[in-house]
C-alpha cells in the first residue's frame, strides 16, 4: 500500500494506492495545489534527500508532498501586445527574465511596479517574493514612408545635374502639440523629393528646352 500525505494538495485521478511485486515499478502522478508548485514526492516529512519519481521495490509506503509558494504576475499592457511565452508565474528564488511586449508606433521604456512609473523599470523575477502587477510604459516614435507612383523619395544637396533631373533640397520639419512627449502628435511634414523634367518643343523655334 502507498500513503500519500497531500499536505493541502489534491491527488492526481489514476495515482496508485495499492501494488503487488509485479506491477514494479510504478511511476508516482503529480498532485495539484492553488497558488503553489509541486517540488516532489519524498519518503519523509522532513523532505530530506531526493524527491521519489517511482517506487522501485515492495513493502507499504509513506510519500510527502512538498510544495513552494507560486506568485502571480499580472501585466497592465497600456494599449500593447504580450510577447509570446511571457512567464505569468514565479517562485522565490526565480531569476527569469520578464520580455518586453510591443506597440505599433512606440518604443517600450520598461516593466513597472505602478502606474506612475516610479522608479526603475523591472526586468526579471530576481528578488520578488510576492504577487506583483506590472505596467508597461511607452514612449511615442514617428515611422514614416513616401512614395509618389512609385517613385522613391530621396534627400540631396544636389540642384540640377546634366541628366535633367532637379533635385530640390528641403528639410524634414516636425511640428508638436501637446505639454507631454508622449502626447505629441504631428502636424506637418515637409518632405524632400526628387522628380524628373520633361522636354518639349519651344513653340517660336522648335526647338527642346527644359
Amino acid at each position: 500500500m502507498i500513503t500519500y500525505v497531500l499536505n493541502g494538495g489534491t491527488q492526481a485521478t489514476g495515482q496508485v494506492t495499492s501494488f503487488v511485486d509485479a506491477d514494479l515499478p510504478i511511476t508516482l502522478l503529480n498532485p495539484t495545489k492553488a497558488n503553489y508548485r509541486f517540488l516532489g514526492w519524498y519518503d519523509n516529512s522532513s523532505f530530506q534527500g531526493s524527491s521519489i519519481t517511482q517506487v522501485t521495490t515492495s513493502g507499504n509506503k509513506t510519500l510527502y508532498a512538498k510544495w513552494i509558494e507560486e506568485y502571480l504576475i499580472t501585466y497592465v499592457l497600456n494599449g500593447g501586445r504580450q510577447a509570446e511565452n511571457q512567464i505569468t508565474t514565479f517562485v522565490s528564488g526565480d531569476t527569469l527574465t520578464i520580455l518586453n511586449p510591443t506597440k505599433a508606433g512606440f518604443q517600450f521604456d520598461g516593466w513597472f511596479d505602478n502606474s506612475a512609473f516610479n522608479g526603475s523599470a523591472i526586468t526579471s523575477t530576481t528578488g520578488l517574493s510576492a504577487n506583483i502587477t506590472l505596467y508597461a510604459k511607452w514612449t511615442q516614435t514617428v515611422d514614416y514612408a513616401v512614395e509618389t507612383n512609385g517613385n522613391t523619395i530621396t534627400l540631396t544637396t544636389d540642384r540640377i545635374s546634366s541628366s535633367n533631373t532637379v533635385s530640390i533640397r528641403d528639410y524634414i520639419n516636425m511640428e508638436f502639440t501637446g505639454a507631454n512627449p508622449s502626447d505629441k502628435v504631428i502636424t506637418r511634414i515637409d518632405i524632400t523629393y526628387t522628380y524628373t523634367t520633361q522636354r518639349r518643343p519651344n513653340k517660336e523655334n522648335g526647338l527642346y528646352t527644359n
